[in-house]
């Protein structure tokens, strides 16, 4: 824009009311905010008495400082050699008022005189000694308006726009690019702002900046090398000051190297082959179509020859004229905006034949016996052999009875599908038959193939297994044994079953498959190796397989167990110091049926006497009513019967013990009492409610003892038929005046009794099988076996720690329950004992001049290993712990001793010190010490468990 200069409207110098420094200034008015972009200068008439330090500055009228430029001098001399001083402001700056101060101010510690450029001698001097200021407001300024420094204002304007800019392709990696800038003073060039746009992002972004402060004309260049294969790149440059952005000056579009296409397959179509691929590049002119071809299979391929082209974006070709043996390749070509033209690698098709006749079909389904149900559909597959690569068109198929003939017409005549399969509808075949079946098909070509060779299939009936046992109802045994039915129409034979065990969360317990025969008709049975536990559900399924190898569809029978455990057994233990033996004694309790209540409650009650009660009488007294009287005696009594409700009851008995001898008939019923008494105060006035059900209405007979049969009572009690139950009552149902006594206080055991007879609550204890922890180790089973009720002995425990055991007695369901574990630490302090035999019943005890050195290792063996020189020793996984023993052995137990080392199979060894292994003995030799006893050494070799 130039220089615009101030000429007076308030210009002229001045300076500060307060002395501190001295100013010259210009007030520029006028400033416009599209054109507040400024550069300033100042041409200042006046002249130095020395050098001074100045500074230019601008201020807002409000007072507020804006800028300021560098410290510059102003040398000596007159107004001559002043005159048009220039200075700018180091930056531009955004004026926001319309008004600003522009001037200079002086260092005020140097002195100066200001004259006009008239020459007119209007002067001032001052002199200051303050340091150098900081831009300061203008309060306080003098001004003299005949007089004035010159002050201009230069404003700059938004940049022009670069120019003609180009880029050149590099490599797909590196693209150059250059431009002109057309920067001058009035719009200089503050930054220049490179951009690409690319076809991954579709975005412009900044990938280059130039931040030089340019005022000419001139050359920009900058090499991209951030671009890639496969992409559309375009570029544009602008310029940038305070004013401003210029305009975009933009290239064309550039690309790199198209992406080649890919999945390249040739199919052929009737006459044709069509040539199909993925486009894989952003942008391409064409795709370029090559063929290659050879005369005859397996000959020699002629070469690639351009066959082709199509506009880019195409996926795909067809080749009118194709060879009988061809295959095709496609690549991605870009030209339009690249010279030279940009090509993509080559991808390489199929190889295509002219259409043929297939080859017979393979792979027929069901072949070779196959064996399905004639009552289910069943899909018949095959492969279709094309020898010109063409899918299957269409399809024939028929089939006949062994040793029958094929129909004239197939039963699938040339049916359109390109299927290899078809699901032949249920009962199209006939059960108890074998059949052949063979097939045909068609490809693109006109002729279909020779009929594959046949397959055979046999149809028969599903068999079927019906569970029988166990049943719904509880099972009563915790080893599960399931039973079927097997029936086969065709009277096929059962050849193998699938039995599944599952718990009521239908989690897979055990599964047991195996061959067994059974003829139709007949039972099957498997035994499952699970335990079950008592009062739990459970499922089993069941599948049966034919002679033929057609298996039933699944059945499944659920059951719940309930089977009884026998007693629980009790264990106590002996230790033998002699033998080192532990005597185990096993208790088995009984299995309890009968059970004999004695009354809780007992008394009478007579009606002659309503208000009395007679709990203290020690005699119970039964009375009928004679005819036409009152009399009335009634038995009341309670027995605590909680215990049988639920249990099954086999049979039930009150008996009383008769005081006086019966002298006349009477009959007499039980009721049950409904509400509750107390016999200490019971009364005829006060009788609890009974119900009116007679149970055992009998006549009374001679002798020591009456009995009423409770069966029915208590079994109404134990389903819970009768839930108020409080007691019983005796009531007389003659009416001749009998009188019948019982119970004598005087006579021990003449109380009330109801003997109680239930189903077994546990099973008879079969046999016991006794297991021995040592020093908290694993169990292991001492002997299995054991009957009931005896004492057996462990000859082998540990004879320097603790040995913990216990017993398992088990039913003939069988059900078991375990005693508790009982211990017993036994230290033999300096004791040793090897033992033999059967159960190692045998032993000997070494005592005396013990020696013993112990070594720890793993077997080692030598391999001989190809291609090696020499073996190699290696260690194998067994672990060897030898111990070298020596102990006086006395005479007496001399041939104990060989007797040991002479059994078969392997010895026990124990010591005090806590050892005790199985063990084999070797090296064994005896030197006589004296006439008492011997020394016996031997090598002692640990065993991990017994020799097999």
């Amino acid at each position: 824009m130039g220089w615009h200069y101030s000429n007076g409207g308030g210009a002229g110098y001045a300076w500060s009311g307060n002395n501190t420094y001295n100013q010259h200034c210009a007030l520029i008015s006028g400033l416009s905010a599209d054109t507040a972009i400024i550069k300033i200068y100042v041409k200042a008439a006046g002249y130095n008495t020395g050098t001074v330090s100045t500074r230019l500055a601008c201020w807002n009228v409000g007072g507020s400082a804006i800028a300021q430029s560098s410290t510059f001098s102003m040398a000596d001399g007159n107004e001559s050699t002043q005159f048009n001083y220039e200075k700018s402001v180091s930056t531009p700056y955004i004026i926001s008022g319309t008004s600003i101060w522009v001037g200079l101010y002086r260092s005020p510690s140097e002195s100066h005189i200001m004259e006009t450029d008239s020459g007119s001698g209007n002067g001032y001097r001052k002199t200051n000694t303050a340091s150098f200021p900081s831009i300061a407001s203008m309060s306080g300024y003098n001004t003299d308006t005949n007089d004035e420094p010159y002050v201009g204002v230069f404003m700059i304007e938004a940049p022009s726009a670069p120019n003609s800019l180009q880029v050149s392709r590099n490599s797909d990696t590196s693209q150059t690019l250059q431009w002109n800038r057309t920067a001058s003073d009035d719009d200089p060039y503050y930054n220049q702002y490179l951009e690409r746009w690319d076809t991954n992002s579709q975005s412009w972004s900044v990938i280059h900046t130039i931040t030089t402060d340019y005022t000419t004309t001139g050359t920009n260049s900058y090499t991209d090398t951030t671009t890639v294969a496969n992409r559309q790149y375009r570029y544009r440059v602008r310029a940038w000051n305070n004013a401003g952005y210029s305009s975009y000056s933009s290239t064309v579009y550039i690309h790199t190297t198209p992406a080649k296409p890919t999945n390249v397959v040739a199919t052929r179509v009737g006459d044709n082959v069509e040539i199909t691929w993925e486009d894989n590049s952003y942008y391409e002119d064409i795709f370029r179509i090559q063929r290659n071809y050879s005369l005859d299979e397996g000959e020699t391929w002629e070469g690639w020859a351009n066959l082709d082209t199509v506009i880019g974006g195409n996926e795909e070709y067809t080749d009118t004229d194709p060879y009988t043996y061809s295959k095709y390749r496609v690549q991605a070509e870009e030209g339009t905006y690249q010279s030279p033209t940009l090509e993509s690698g080559y991808t390489e098709s199929n190889e295509v034949v002219t259409l043929s006749t297939p080859d017979a079909p393979t792979g027929l389904s069901p072949n070779g016996g196959a064996v399905f149900d004639a009552d289910e559909a069943k899909t018949f597959t095959w492969n279709h052999n094309p020898t010109d690569q063409t899918d299957q068109t269409k399809f024939s198929l028929t089939y006949k009875l062994s040793g029958g003939s094929y129909p004239g017409t197939d039963p699938y005549d040339e049916e359109v599908s390109t299927n290899e399969y078809i699901e032949i509808a249920a009962e199209t075949f006939t059960n108890g038959n074998d059949y052949l079946w063979k097939c045909k098909t068609w490809g693109e070509y006109a002729t279909g193939s020779a009929y594959s060779d046949e397959a055979t299939f046999k149809c028969v009936s599903r068999p079927v297994g019906t569970i029988f046992d166990p049943s719904v109802s509880d099972y009563v045994y915790s080893e599960l044994t399931v039973q079927w039915t097997y029936t086969q129409a065709e009277a096929e034979d059962q050849k193998t079953y699938l039995c599944k065990l599952y718990d009521s969360e239908d989690a897979l317990l055990e599964s047991v498959q195996a061959s067994q025969v059974v003829t139709n008709g007949n039972t099957g049975s498997c035994t499952f190796g699970t335990a079950l536990e008592n009062e739990t559900t459970y499922t089993v399924t069941l599948q049966v397989q034919e002679d033929n190898g057609l298996w039933s569809a699944e059945t499944e029978q659920e059951f719940t167990t309930e089977f009884l455990e026998p007693m629980q057994p009790s264990i106590s233990l002996n230790l033998n110091e002699e033998s080192g033996s532990i005597d185990v004694a096993i208790t088995n309790p009984e299995v309890v049926t009968e059970y004999a209540e004695e009354s809780t409650q007992d008394t009478y009650i007579d009606s002659d006497n309503s208000g009395t009660n007679y709990n203290d009488n020690g005699q119970l007294q039964l009375e009928d009513d004679t005819a036409g009287g009152t009399t009335l005696k009634r038995i009341l009594l309670d027995f605590d019967l909680s215990f049988f409700v639920g249990k099954t009851i086999v049979s039930a008995q009150l008996n009383l013990y008769r005081k006086t001898a019966l002298v006349a008939g009477i009959d007499s019923a039980v009721n049950y009492i409904k509400s509750s008494w107390d016999e200490a105060n019971v009364t005829h006035g006060t009788v609890p409610t009974i119900d009116t059900t007679d149970y055992d209405d009998h006549t009374h007979s001679a002798g020591d003892t009456e009995s009423w049969d409770l069966t029915t009572l208590l079994e109404d009690i134990a389903d819970e038929t009768i839930t108020d139950y409080e007691g019983m009552a005796i009531v007389a149902t003659t009416t001749d005046g009998s009188v019948d006594e019982f119970y004598d206080s005087t006579i021990t055991d003449s109380e009330p009794e109801l003997l109680v007879e239930i189903s077994p609550l546990n099973a008879e204890t079969d046999h016991n099988v006794l297991y021995r922890s040592v020093n908290g180790g694993d169990w292991e089973v001492v002997e299995t076996d054991i009957p009931e009720n005896t004492t057996v002995t462990d000859y082998i425990p540990n004879i320097g720690g603790n040995n913990n055991y216990y017993v398992q007695a088990v039913s003939d369901t069988p059900s078991t329950n375990n005693s508790v574990e009982v211990d017993i630490d036994v230290l033999m302090t300096g004791m040793f004992f090897i033992n033999g035999g059967n159960g190692f019943e045998n032993y000997v005890r070494l005592v005396g001049d013990i020696s013993i050195s112990e070594s720890i290792n793993r077997n080692e063996k030598i391999k001989q290993f190809a291609g090696r020189t020499y073996p190699v020793k290696y260690q194998g996984n067994s672990k060897i712990q030898q111990l070298a023993f020596s102990a006086d052995c006395p005479v007496t137990k001399y041939d104990d001793l060989v007797e040991i080392l002479e059994s078969i199979g392997d010895v026990f060894y124990r010591d005090w010190r806590g050892r005790w292994f199985y063990a084999l003995l070797y090296g064994s030799k005896f030197d006589k010490k004296d006439n008492l006893a011997y020394q016996f050494s031997t090598n002692i070799n640990r065993l991990n468990g017994g020799v097999e």
